[in-house]
Protein backbone atom coordinates (compact mmCIF):
# COMPACT_ATOMS: atom_id res chain seq x y z
CA UNK A 1 0.00 0.00 0.00
CA UNK A 2 1.94 3.45 -1.04
CA UNK A 3 2.40 5.81 2.00
CA UNK A 4 0.00 8.83 2.35
CA UNK A 5 3.56 10.87 1.35
CA UNK A 6 4.33 8.95 -1.76
CA UNK A 7 0.20 9.63 -2.92
CA UNK A 8 0.81 13.80 -2.27
CA UNK A 9 3.88 13.61 -3.88
CA UNK A 10 2.21 12.28 -7.04
CA UNK A 11 -0.64 14.51 -7.11
CA UNK A 12 2.18 17.29 -6.46
CA UNK A 13 3.88 16.17 -9.72
CA UNK A 14 0.51 15.30 -11.52
CA UNK A 15 0.26 18.81 -10.58
CA UNK A 16 3.13 20.28 -11.84
CA UNK A 17 2.67 18.06 -15.17
CA UNK A 18 -0.13 20.01 -16.06
CA UNK A 19 1.42 23.42 -15.42
CA UNK A 20 4.31 22.45 -17.38
CA UNK A 21 1.84 20.56 -20.12
CA UNK A 22 4.40 17.88 -19.64
CA UNK A 23 2.24 14.51 -21.06
CA UNK A 24 5.01 11.67 -20.14
CA UNK A 25 5.39 13.59 -17.14
CA UNK A 26 1.88 12.63 -16.18
CA UNK A 27 1.65 9.65 -17.77
CA UNK A 28 4.25 7.88 -15.94
CA UNK A 29 2.43 8.49 -13.04
CA UNK A 30 -0.47 5.97 -14.31
CA UNK A 31 -0.54 2.18 -14.18
CA UNK A 32 -0.82 0.45 -17.40
CA UNK A 33 -4.32 -0.31 -17.91
CA UNK A 34 -5.55 2.93 -15.60
CA UNK A 35 -8.73 4.73 -16.07
CA UNK A 36 -10.10 7.83 -16.34
CA UNK A 37 -13.18 9.03 -15.73
CA UNK A 38 -15.52 12.61 -16.17
CA UNK A 39 -19.28 12.01 -14.54
CA UNK A 40 -20.18 15.31 -16.26
CA UNK A 41 -18.96 14.68 -19.72
CA UNK A 42 -17.63 11.57 -21.52
CA UNK A 43 -17.57 8.53 -18.85
CA UNK A 44 -14.98 6.42 -18.47
CA UNK A 45 -11.97 5.90 -20.87
CA UNK A 46 -8.42 4.35 -20.55
CA UNK A 47 -6.15 7.17 -19.15
CA UNK A 48 -3.35 6.03 -21.47
CA UNK A 49 -5.67 7.55 -24.01
CA UNK A 50 -7.75 9.95 -22.74
CA UNK A 51 -4.82 12.24 -20.98
CA UNK A 52 -3.36 13.18 -24.47
CA UNK A 53 -6.85 14.64 -25.57
CA UNK A 54 -7.11 16.24 -22.22
CA UNK A 55 -3.15 17.81 -22.36
CA UNK A 56 -3.85 18.78 -25.96
CA UNK A 57 -7.00 21.13 -24.77
CA UNK A 58 -5.26 23.16 -22.56
CA UNK A 59 -4.02 26.30 -23.63
CA UNK A 60 -0.37 27.88 -23.59
CA UNK A 61 -0.01 30.01 -20.66
CA UNK A 62 -2.35 28.41 -18.41
CA UNK A 63 -1.36 27.78 -14.72
CA UNK A 64 -2.87 25.12 -11.88
CA UNK A 65 -3.14 26.21 -8.31
CA UNK A 66 -4.60 24.10 -5.33
CA UNK A 67 -7.50 25.16 -3.68
CA UNK A 68 -6.95 23.22 -0.37
CA UNK A 69 -3.71 20.82 0.88
CA UNK A 70 -3.83 17.39 -0.89
CA UNK A 71 -6.50 14.61 1.13
CA UNK A 72 -5.85 11.02 1.51
CA UNK A 73 -8.15 9.00 2.32
CA UNK A 74 -9.30 5.15 2.40
CA UNK A 75 -5.37 3.64 2.68
CA UNK A 76 -5.05 3.72 -1.13
CA UNK A 77 -6.92 7.73 -2.03
CA UNK A 78 -5.74 10.82 -2.71
CA UNK A 79 -8.04 14.08 -3.92
CA UNK A 80 -6.92 17.68 -4.53
CA UNK A 81 -8.89 20.79 -5.18
CA UNK A 82 -7.71 22.73 -7.93
CA UNK A 83 -8.12 25.74 -9.95
CA UNK A 84 -7.63 26.30 -13.83
CA UNK A 85 -6.44 30.34 -14.82
CA UNK A 86 -6.31 30.72 -18.48
CA UNK A 87 -7.25 33.03 -21.04
CA UNK A 88 -9.85 32.40 -23.71
CA UNK A 89 -10.37 34.82 -26.58
CA UNK A 90 -8.89 37.69 -24.61
CA UNK A 91 -11.33 36.79 -21.55
CA UNK A 92 -9.49 35.45 -18.27
CA UNK A 93 -11.44 32.50 -17.32
CA UNK A 94 -11.03 30.12 -13.99
CA UNK A 95 -12.54 26.67 -13.28
CA UNK A 96 -12.46 24.55 -10.23
CA UNK A 97 -11.95 20.85 -10.07
CA UNK A 98 -11.21 18.04 -7.81
CA UNK A 99 -9.43 15.26 -8.74
CA UNK A 100 -9.75 11.87 -6.81
CA UNK A 101 -6.77 9.24 -7.24
CA UNK A 102 -6.60 5.88 -6.56
CA UNK A 103 -3.63 3.79 -6.26
CA UNK A 104 -1.96 0.00 -6.71
CA UNK A 105 0.63 -1.19 -4.24
CA UNK A 106 3.06 -0.24 -6.57
CA UNK A 107 1.97 3.90 -5.97
CA UNK A 108 0.84 3.99 -9.65
CA UNK A 109 -2.03 5.73 -10.28
CA UNK A 110 -5.25 3.04 -11.24
CA UNK A 111 -8.20 5.60 -11.72
CA UNK A 112 -8.66 9.18 -11.68
CA UNK A 113 -11.65 10.77 -11.10
CA UNK A 114 -12.11 14.49 -12.58
CA UNK A 115 -15.15 16.36 -11.31
CA UNK A 116 -15.37 19.43 -13.18
CA UNK A 117 -17.93 21.68 -11.67
CA UNK A 118 -19.87 24.59 -11.37
CA UNK A 119 -17.28 27.78 -11.74
CA UNK A 120 -16.97 31.61 -11.56
CA UNK A 121 -15.48 31.62 -14.48
CA UNK A 122 -17.24 34.25 -16.87
CA UNK A 123 -16.80 34.11 -20.94
CA UNK A 124 -18.46 36.98 -22.44
CA UNK A 125 -20.53 37.91 -18.95
CA UNK A 126 -21.73 34.21 -19.11
CA UNK A 127 -21.51 32.20 -16.01
CA UNK A 128 -21.14 27.64 -16.55
CA UNK A 129 -23.69 25.64 -14.67
CA UNK A 130 -24.45 22.58 -13.46
CA UNK A 131 -27.91 21.32 -12.55
CA UNK A 132 -29.67 17.74 -12.06
CA UNK A 133 -33.02 17.85 -14.38
CA UNK A 134 -35.50 14.30 -15.05
CA UNK A 135 -32.28 11.91 -13.62
CA UNK A 136 -29.66 13.92 -15.70
CA UNK A 137 -26.84 16.31 -15.13
CA UNK A 138 -26.83 19.27 -17.60
CA UNK A 139 -24.79 21.89 -18.46
CA UNK A 140 -26.21 25.23 -19.25
CA UNK A 141 -24.45 28.58 -19.62
CA UNK A 142 -26.08 31.56 -18.54
CA UNK A 143 -25.96 35.35 -18.45
CA UNK A 144 -27.86 38.36 -18.71
CA UNK A 145 -30.67 40.25 -17.22
CA UNK A 146 -34.71 40.33 -18.51
CA UNK A 147 -36.76 37.79 -19.94
CA UNK A 148 -35.45 33.85 -20.21
CA UNK A 149 -34.58 33.17 -23.34
CA UNK A 150 -33.48 28.83 -23.57
CA UNK A 151 -31.34 28.64 -26.91
CA UNK A 152 -30.40 24.69 -27.91
CA UNK A 153 -27.94 23.79 -31.53
CA UNK A 154 -27.86 20.36 -32.19
CA UNK A 155 -25.52 17.95 -33.95
CA UNK A 156 -22.68 18.02 -34.29
CA UNK A 157 -22.20 20.93 -31.34
CA UNK A 158 -22.38 22.22 -28.14
CA UNK A 159 -23.44 25.34 -26.41
CA UNK A 160 -20.32 26.81 -28.23
CA UNK A 161 -21.65 27.33 -31.31
CA UNK A 162 -24.11 29.87 -29.90
CA UNK A 163 -21.81 31.50 -28.32
CA UNK A 164 -22.11 34.13 -31.84
CA UNK A 165 -25.77 34.46 -30.87
CA UNK A 166 -25.11 34.30 -27.22
CA UNK A 167 -22.60 37.83 -27.43
CA UNK A 168 -25.77 39.71 -28.74
CA UNK A 169 -29.11 38.11 -26.81
CA UNK A 170 -27.39 39.00 -23.47
CA UNK A 171 -27.76 42.21 -24.06
CA UNK A 172 -31.46 41.93 -24.21
CA UNK A 173 -32.32 38.90 -22.27
CA UNK A 174 -31.55 36.24 -19.44
CA UNK A 175 -29.76 33.68 -21.87
CA UNK A 176 -29.67 30.19 -20.61
CA UNK A 177 -28.10 28.12 -23.47
CA UNK A 178 -28.07 24.23 -22.40
CA UNK A 179 -26.42 21.13 -23.65
CA UNK A 180 -29.14 18.70 -23.98
CA UNK A 181 -29.01 15.15 -22.74
CA UNK A 182 -26.20 13.26 -24.75
CA UNK A 183 -24.75 16.81 -25.70
CA UNK A 184 -21.34 18.37 -24.72
CA UNK A 185 -21.15 19.08 -20.92
CA UNK A 186 -24.28 16.83 -19.93
CA UNK A 187 -24.77 13.35 -18.65
CA UNK A 188 -24.46 10.90 -21.31
CA UNK A 189 -27.22 8.08 -20.15
CA UNK A 190 -27.99 4.49 -21.71
CA UNK A 191 -30.84 5.78 -22.91
CA UNK A 192 -34.11 8.79 -22.61
CA UNK A 193 -33.12 10.19 -26.21
CA UNK A 194 -36.81 10.57 -27.44
CA UNK A 195 -37.65 13.83 -27.86
CA UNK A 196 -40.19 14.48 -25.55
CA UNK A 197 -37.52 13.03 -23.25
CA UNK A 198 -35.51 15.40 -23.91
CA UNK A 199 -37.78 18.07 -23.69
CA UNK A 200 -38.28 17.25 -20.01
CA UNK A 201 -35.20 17.02 -19.00
CA UNK A 202 -35.27 21.27 -20.22
CA UNK A 203 -38.41 21.64 -19.01
CA UNK A 204 -37.15 20.51 -15.39
CA UNK A 205 -33.68 22.65 -16.01
CA UNK A 206 -35.85 26.07 -16.27
CA UNK A 207 -38.21 24.97 -13.44
CA UNK A 208 -35.08 24.49 -11.22
CA UNK A 209 -33.78 28.08 -12.37
CA UNK A 210 -36.99 29.44 -11.04
CA UNK A 211 -38.36 30.01 -14.23
CA UNK A 212 -42.45 29.51 -15.12
CA UNK A 213 -42.62 30.50 -18.96
CA UNK A 214 -39.33 30.64 -21.04
CA UNK A 215 -39.09 32.16 -24.57
CA UNK A 216 -37.00 29.15 -26.17
CA UNK A 217 -35.41 28.52 -29.76
CA UNK A 218 -33.06 26.01 -30.98
CA UNK A 219 -31.48 25.00 -34.14
CA UNK A 220 -31.00 21.52 -35.75
CA UNK A 221 -31.30 18.68 -33.08
CA UNK A 222 -31.77 21.38 -30.74
CA UNK A 223 -34.55 22.90 -32.44
CA UNK A 224 -36.54 19.73 -31.97
CA UNK A 225 -36.08 19.30 -28.65
CA UNK A 226 -37.49 23.17 -28.56
CA UNK A 227 -40.39 22.58 -30.60
CA UNK A 228 -41.06 19.49 -28.40
CA UNK A 229 -40.69 21.56 -25.24
CA UNK A 230 -43.11 23.77 -26.69
CA UNK A 231 -45.42 20.93 -27.57
CA UNK A 232 -45.51 19.19 -24.52
CA UNK A 233 -45.39 22.27 -22.13
CA UNK A 234 -47.48 24.98 -23.69
CA UNK A 235 -48.36 26.69 -20.64
CA UNK A 236 -44.35 27.44 -19.80
CA UNK A 237 -43.22 28.45 -23.92
CA UNK A 238 -43.91 32.40 -24.17
CA UNK A 239 -42.50 32.00 -27.62
CA UNK A 240 -40.64 29.43 -29.80
CA UNK A 241 -38.16 30.06 -32.92
CA UNK A 242 -36.17 27.24 -34.78
CA UNK A 243 -33.38 27.92 -36.94
CA UNK A 244 -32.67 25.58 -40.06
CA UNK A 245 -34.83 22.73 -38.12
CA UNK A 246 -37.63 21.24 -36.85
CA UNK A 247 -39.23 18.23 -35.30
CA UNK A 248 -39.04 14.83 -36.99
CA UNK A 249 -41.94 14.58 -39.72
CA UNK A 250 -42.90 12.81 -42.66
CA UNK A 251 -39.85 13.22 -44.53
CA UNK A 252 -37.94 12.08 -41.51
CA UNK A 253 -39.79 8.54 -42.06
CA UNK A 254 -38.85 7.66 -45.31
CA UNK A 255 -35.46 8.95 -45.69
CA UNK A 256 -33.05 6.54 -47.94
CA UNK A 257 -29.97 4.35 -47.27
CA UNK A 258 -29.70 4.82 -50.76
CA UNK A 259 -29.87 8.58 -51.99
CA UNK A 260 -29.59 8.45 -55.77
CA UNK A 261 -26.75 10.46 -57.30
CA UNK A 262 -26.93 14.32 -56.44
CA UNK A 263 -28.98 13.95 -53.63
CA UNK A 264 -28.20 14.83 -49.57
CA UNK A 265 -26.82 11.82 -47.78
CA UNK A 266 -27.91 12.06 -44.25
CA UNK A 267 -25.84 8.70 -43.67
CA UNK A 268 -25.88 8.99 -40.18
CA UNK A 269 -29.54 8.36 -40.01
CA UNK A 270 -29.48 4.59 -40.96
CA UNK A 271 -26.48 4.36 -39.38
CA UNK A 272 -28.04 5.45 -35.82
CA UNK A 273 -30.42 2.31 -36.12
CA UNK A 274 -26.59 -0.32 -35.77
CA UNK A 275 -26.58 -0.61 -32.41
CA UNK A 276 -22.57 0.32 -31.14
CA UNK A 277 -21.44 0.89 -34.41
CA UNK A 278 -21.36 4.06 -34.55
CA UNK A 279 -18.94 4.47 -31.51
CA UNK A 280 -16.54 1.59 -33.11
CA UNK A 281 -16.32 3.08 -36.18
CA UNK A 282 -16.38 7.16 -34.86
CA UNK A 283 -14.97 7.29 -31.38
CA UNK A 284 -11.40 9.13 -30.82
CA UNK A 285 -11.59 10.09 -35.01
CA UNK A 286 -14.84 12.49 -34.75
CA UNK A 287 -12.49 15.16 -36.13
CA UNK A 288 -13.45 13.69 -39.86
CA UNK A 289 -17.34 14.12 -39.52
CA UNK A 290 -16.55 17.91 -38.26
CA UNK A 291 -14.56 18.60 -40.81
CA UNK A 292 -17.26 16.38 -43.80
CA UNK A 293 -20.03 18.44 -42.47
CA UNK A 294 -18.72 21.54 -42.43
CA UNK A 295 -17.46 21.33 -46.14
CA UNK A 296 -20.92 19.69 -46.80
CA UNK A 297 -23.79 22.04 -44.80
CA UNK A 298 -22.10 25.25 -44.54
CA UNK A 299 -21.79 28.03 -47.06
CA UNK A 300 -18.90 29.73 -45.29
CA UNK A 301 -16.72 26.54 -43.74
CA UNK A 302 -13.96 28.73 -43.14
CA UNK A 303 -16.16 30.78 -40.15
CA UNK A 304 -15.87 27.25 -38.70
CA UNK A 305 -12.44 27.58 -37.03
CA UNK A 306 -9.53 25.21 -36.20
CA UNK A 307 -10.40 26.24 -32.58
CA UNK A 308 -14.03 25.56 -32.88
CA UNK A 309 -13.51 22.48 -34.99
CA UNK A 310 -11.40 20.91 -32.09
CA UNK A 311 -13.56 21.96 -29.48
CA UNK A 312 -16.63 19.76 -31.00
CA UNK A 313 -13.91 17.01 -32.43
CA UNK A 314 -12.73 16.81 -28.34
CA UNK A 315 -16.81 16.97 -27.30
CA UNK A 316 -17.84 14.05 -29.58
CA UNK A 317 -14.54 11.59 -29.05
CA UNK A 318 -15.20 9.28 -26.78
CA UNK A 319 -17.80 6.49 -27.17
CA UNK A 320 -20.51 7.42 -24.96
CA UNK A 321 -20.64 10.99 -26.82
CA UNK A 322 -20.23 8.97 -30.07
CA UNK A 323 -23.15 6.81 -28.77
CA UNK A 324 -25.38 9.68 -27.07
CA UNK A 325 -25.28 11.42 -30.11
CA UNK A 326 -26.38 8.90 -32.81
CA UNK A 327 -28.95 7.57 -30.41
CA UNK A 328 -30.65 10.86 -30.47
CA UNK A 329 -31.44 9.91 -34.29
CA UNK A 330 -31.83 6.34 -33.68
CA UNK A 331 -34.94 7.91 -31.61
CA UNK A 332 -36.56 9.18 -34.49
CA UNK A 333 -39.17 6.63 -35.08
CA UNK A 334 -40.30 7.54 -32.19
CA UNK A 335 -40.14 11.10 -32.29
CA UNK A 336 -42.63 10.60 -35.27
CA UNK A 337 -45.27 8.66 -33.49
CA UNK A 338 -45.45 11.26 -30.20
CA UNK A 339 -45.07 14.18 -32.61
CA UNK A 340 -48.27 13.00 -34.79
CA UNK A 341 -50.32 13.04 -31.37
CA UNK A 342 -49.18 16.79 -30.85
CA UNK A 343 -52.01 19.21 -31.40
CA UNK A 344 -50.94 22.45 -33.36
CA UNK A 345 -49.18 25.13 -31.16
CA UNK A 346 -50.72 28.48 -30.54
CA UNK A 347 -48.22 30.44 -29.68
CA UNK A 348 -46.20 33.34 -31.46
CA UNK A 349 -43.69 30.92 -33.70
CA UNK A 350 -40.79 31.73 -35.99
CA UNK A 351 -38.76 29.58 -38.09
CA UNK A 352 -36.01 30.88 -40.05
CA UNK A 353 -33.66 28.79 -42.69
CA UNK A 354 -31.48 29.43 -45.64
CA UNK A 355 -32.78 30.06 -49.33
CA UNK A 356 -32.66 26.19 -49.93
CA UNK A 357 -34.04 25.28 -46.45
CA UNK A 358 -36.76 27.12 -45.70
CA UNK A 359 -39.79 26.38 -48.30
CA UNK A 360 -38.86 22.65 -47.34
CA UNK A 361 -39.14 23.88 -44.06
CA UNK A 362 -42.55 25.91 -44.40
CA UNK A 363 -43.91 22.80 -46.45
CA UNK A 364 -42.96 20.35 -43.80
CA UNK A 365 -44.15 22.48 -41.10
CA UNK A 366 -46.70 24.57 -41.35
CA UNK A 367 -49.68 22.27 -40.58
CA UNK A 368 -47.97 22.06 -36.72
CA UNK A 369 -47.78 26.16 -36.09
CA UNK A 370 -50.47 28.99 -36.26
CA UNK A 371 -51.61 30.54 -39.19
CA UNK A 372 -49.78 33.82 -38.03
CA UNK A 373 -46.45 31.88 -37.91
CA UNK A 374 -43.48 34.00 -39.68
CA UNK A 375 -40.71 32.47 -41.89
CA UNK A 376 -37.69 34.13 -42.76
CA UNK A 377 -34.80 33.57 -44.89
CA UNK A 378 -31.24 34.25 -43.69
CA UNK A 379 -29.21 34.67 -46.36
CA UNK A 380 -25.57 34.25 -47.27
CA UNK A 381 -25.58 30.63 -45.08
CA UNK A 382 -26.08 27.10 -45.23
CA UNK A 383 -27.13 24.92 -42.47
CA UNK A 384 -24.59 26.21 -39.27
CA UNK A 385 -26.64 29.78 -39.39
CA UNK A 386 -25.86 30.65 -35.60
CA UNK A 387 -21.72 30.35 -36.32
CA UNK A 388 -22.07 31.81 -40.25
CA UNK A 389 -24.21 34.72 -40.13
CA UNK A 390 -24.48 34.89 -36.33
CA UNK A 391 -25.27 38.71 -36.63
CA UNK A 392 -28.36 38.34 -38.76
CA UNK A 393 -29.47 35.28 -36.91
CA UNK A 394 -29.24 37.16 -33.35
CA UNK A 395 -30.89 40.65 -35.08
CA UNK A 396 -34.08 38.29 -35.91
CA UNK A 397 -34.07 36.56 -32.46
CA UNK A 398 -34.09 39.85 -30.81
CA UNK A 399 -36.63 41.60 -32.87
CA UNK A 400 -38.59 38.40 -32.35
CA UNK A 401 -38.23 37.87 -28.23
Amino acid sequence: MPTEDHMRSALHSYLDALNNLDLDAALALFATGSTLEDPVGTGVADAHERLPRMFAQVPAGSTFTLDTPIRTSHGSSAAMAFTLRTVIDGTPVQVRSLDVMDFDDDGLITHMNAYNGPSDQQIGGFEQGYAVANGVRLHYEVGGEGEPLVLLDGFPRTTHSLHGIMSELVKHYRVIAVDYRGQGGSDKPADGYDKKTMAKDVYELVRGLGYDKVNIAGGDMGGMVAYTFAANHPEATAKLALWDAGPFGRSHATISAFPPPGAGNTWWYPLSRIDGLPAKLLAGRFRAVIDWAADHFAVHPDKITEQDREIYANAYDSPEAVTAAFAAYGAYHQDVADNATYPPLTMPVLVLGNGATLPFLKAELADLFPADARYVTIEDTGHYIAEEQPEALAAELATFF
